[in-house]
């Protein structure tokens, strides 16, 4: 359509929300406070300086990965202190109003599982998926989960 000879551009043509995805990355390791001082700080950047609304991180990334950073096996990780980081990134989410997905190691009935938690800007577990396909130190997850 014209108009005054301008042609005429709807609004919502121009102004389309956006969802910016953060996808973080860092060298990470066994040493369990830095990993989670590196989650935190990215998780912050996310929000403030890139605006997303989502931002994902490798998978075990708070915990280390248990062929390379475990050498003695999985039974070495303080699941006490996982647990406690792992409160962190849900608080980090609720207070910077932005999902996480979150790559952590889970003991659960004695077995480890490679995992992905999933945290809403509300803070709350959303979706935790267990890796399926492994490499030996980890448990088989259940069937695939869409979300």
């Amino acid at each position: 359509m014209v108009r005054n000879n301008t042609p005429f551009v709807p609004q919502a043509a121009v102004l389309r929300p956006r969802f910016v995805v953060a996808c973080a990355q860092f060298e990470f390791g066994a040493d369990l406070e830095h990993n989670r001082r590196v989650i935190l700080a990215q998780i912050d950047a996310a929000a403030r300086k890139h605006r997303a609304r989502l931002v994902v991180f490798p998978e075990t990334c708070l915990t280390g990965y248990a062929p390379i950073h475990w050498k003695k096996g999985l039974q070495e990780l303080n699941f006490d202190f996982v647990a406690r980081a792992t409160q962190d990134v849900a608080a980090a989410a609720r207070r910077r109003r932005i999902a996480v997905v979150l790559g952590t190691t889970v003991r659960e009935r004695g077995k480890f599982f490679n995992t992905a938690l999933t945290f809403g800007p509300n803070g709350r577990l959303a979706q935790r998926y267990d890796k399926i396909h492994m490499a030996g130190a980890f448990g088989k997850g259940g069937d695939f989960d869409f979300f």
